[in-house]
């Protein structure tokens, strides 16, 4: 931050574009207020998360986005808004057309691949479940001196069950 302008509240600062910060930390205000609705954390858990942060800090925070409710709300609005259009300016990723090209994942109403998760077709199923039918395919980026120890072990589990 270049320029900080202090405020009542103890702990946080205005940025030149009148973002809340927590000083010292170098955190946004806006940051914590996303994890309290995300994983709806306490202030502990805030101040546990973010060892970094006092509990003092986050109280403080907390207190300040409580105080200006309407302006943060607005600036996540505007934050959530921002992410939504970036897969529309971007266009979609060269993998995900190359996949629905090839009918591996069903097309979308909605080309964004951040947003919308894609779904998998009956085909795509199929190849993986012959992948996953073969056990030692996961292996094979394993060292071979690593696989053979594996094996051993794996073989003398099993005798030493069946005895």
């Amino acid at each position: 931050m270049i320029a900080a302008t202090r405020t009542t509240y103890e702990h946080i600062v205005l940025d030149e574009q009148g973002v809340p910060w927590i000083d010292e930390a170098k955190t946004k205000i806006v940051e914590l207020v996303e994890k309290v609705r995300a994983h709806g954390w306490s202030p502990g858990e805030l101040a546990y998360q973010h060892h970094y942060l006092t509990l003092g800090q986050v109280h403080s925070a907390l207190a300040y986005y409580w105080d200006h409710r309407e302006e943060i709300e607005a600036d996540l609005e505007r934050r959530e808004a921002q992410v939504e259009e970036i897969p529309r300016e971007v266009g979609e990723h060269p993998l995900i057309a190359k996949l629905r090209a090839q009918e591996q994942i069903c097309p979308s109403e909605s080309r964004s691949s951040l947003t919308t998760p894609a779904t998998v077709t009956k085909g795509a199923c199929e190849k993986l479940g012959r992948a996953l039918m073969r056990p030692h395919a996961a292996l094979e980026s394993i060292p071979a001196r690593i696989r053979r120890s594996r094996s051993r072990r794996i073989e003398q589990q099993l005798s030493e069950e069946d005895e």
